[in-house]
């Protein structure tokens, strides 16, 4: 059996529920963070058979997903099934999502014939399911692989480190490694933030630069091995030196900091693990370039992590870029028509326009209030229940309000939040900050509150009158 489907890769859960796996052909759910070995699973359940397509850029297209299939089809005539491997299935978008659910269900037609696909879907927490299609969720959710941090399993890294050595060495062509017993303990008072991606790197490094001698101590970056109150020490220096975007910018306080934990958070969050598949490659250039298989999958893989970086900074971009906005007489009901246009089909069919007449207009720039718009929606859907509606109504007053079901469904950081700050005006995600701020950029405002079981969010902007 691979190393990726046992302990001590495995934790016991996760173990049994691969066993269940490899029993019987049923979709897969491997939920766990950046790094923490999901794409091993998913490559060594499938096996060495050929039939192995993985997806692992965000977002991905459908019809270049089908493409290699039938590619492969093409190419393996006797190619029985396919096992599709995609990574952050829950953030793909809807009409990626529909795709996997039917070739799932249905399989894909390739020259004539009809190939099963095996879905093996990865997402970072489980708390994102709200975002999977309900189909595809009910699915994955009959066989789930739990694949926890390496924080959650420090008494498991010198085992992990021992079985990732044998196997490397093989794969290097080194002997057996030998270790020194106190550097395998040495390694569990490590911080591990790339999981067992960094881990598995810190062992590779070692072993070519010790070239089959003994191991007493292994090659871990400074950055690796700071104590957690140094890290966050180092954290709290960082941002003392970051400048936020003019358009984050908010008067210093308790505020300010919290918005930008959240920034950094959610940068490290979206750029931590691609980075550790380029470093990796980096690290061990000499060694692919003497072995031409490896070298192509490693470039491969580098190259997805590329894409993946790309596509979550272009969002970012196209934010930072707004500049002072153009202001105009827009149609309120085309803005918000046109900021659902842009968004999924599974947020479309949630939000609901209620008597929202065309004659309403305000006077804003239509390309930042429409992105803001489309930001506030796609961010409000992620902290609500996945069955609850979004209905949008314009209240006597002029504000566009935004109601929804909030009864033990929001989010753990919006409920505390709302808790505890007295003006409803709490940090919230990157989304929803995105999208405050070019409201107050436009000359508007925004508020969250709760009543009761219902959740609301009024944006307020300037009519042409006030313009």
């Amino acid at each position: 059996m691979s190393y990726a489907l046992q302990p001590p890769f495995l934790i016991p859960e996760a173990a049994a529920a691969v066993s269940r796996a490899r029993r019987i052909r049923h979709p897969v759910w491997l939920v766990g963070g950046p790094g923490a070995g999901a794409y091993q699973v998913a490559r060594a359940l499938h096996g060495d058979l050929p039939g192995f397509v993985s997806v692992r850029q965000l977002p991905a297209n459908p019809t270049t997903i089908e493409e290699r299939i039938r590619a492969l089809a093409a190419d393996e005539p006797a190619l029985d099934s396919v096992s599709l491997y995609v990574e952050r299935i829950d953030r793909q978008p809807a009409s990626l999502q529909e795709r996997v659910l039917g070739w799932g269900d249905e399989g894909a037609r390739c020259g004539g014939r009809t190939i099963p696909i095996r879905v093996l879907g990865q997402s970072d927490d489980p708390r994102r399911a709200a975002e999977l299609l309900p189909a595809l969720r009910h699915r994955l959710g009959a066989l789930t692989v739990p694949l926890p941090p390496l924080d959650e399993r420090r008494a498991d890294v010198p085992a992990l480190a021992l079985a990732l050595a044998e196997r490397l060495s093989e794969d290097l062509g080194l002997p057996r490694p030998d270790i020194d017993d106190a550097a395998l303990r040495k390694l569990a008072e490590r911080e591990w933030p790339g999981n067992l991606d960094e881990l598995g790197s810190v062992v590779t490094r070692s072993l070519i630069a010790a070239e089959g001698a003994r191991i007493v101590d292994f090659d871990v970056p400074r950055s690796t091995t700071a104590s957690s109150a140094a890290a966050r020490a180092g954290t709290a220096e960082s941002a003392r030196a970051l400048v936020l975007p003019a358009a984050l910018r908010v008067p210093s306080g308790g505020r300010e900091v919290r918005e930008l934990e959240l920034v950094i958070a959610e940068l490290a969050h979206e750029l931590k693990n691609p980075m550790v598949t380029i470093r990796t490659f980096a690290e061990n250039v000499e060694q692919l370039l003497n072995d031409p298989a490896l070298r192509e999958k490693f470039v491969g893989l580098t190259r997805e992590a590329i894409d993946r970086m790309d596509s979550f900074l272009e969002e970012l971009l196209r934010f930072s870029r707004y500049t002072e906005p153009r202001l105009q007489t827009v149609s309120l009901t085309k803005a918000l028509t046109q900021a659902l246009g842009a968004g999924d089909a599974r947020l479309r069919e949630r939000v609901k326009m209620n008597g929202l007449s065309g004659k309403h207009s305000v006077r804003v720039d239509e390309e930042q209030v429409g992105f803001a718009l489309k930001a506030l929606l796609r961010g409000l859907a992620r902290e609500i229940p996945h069955d609850a509606s979004i209905r949008v109504e314009l209240s006597p007053q002029g504000e566009l309000v935004f109601h929804s079901s909030a009864a033990g469904g929001v989010q753990q950081k919006l409920a505390g939040t709302l808790d505890h700050e007295s003006n409803g005006n709490a940090p919230w995600s990157l989304d929803l900050m995105m999208a405050e701020a070019l409201i107050r950029r436009n000359g508007g405002s925004s508020r969250i509150q709760r009543d009761h079981d219902q959740l609301q969010v009024r944006v307020t902007l300037p009519s042409p009158e006030r313009g």
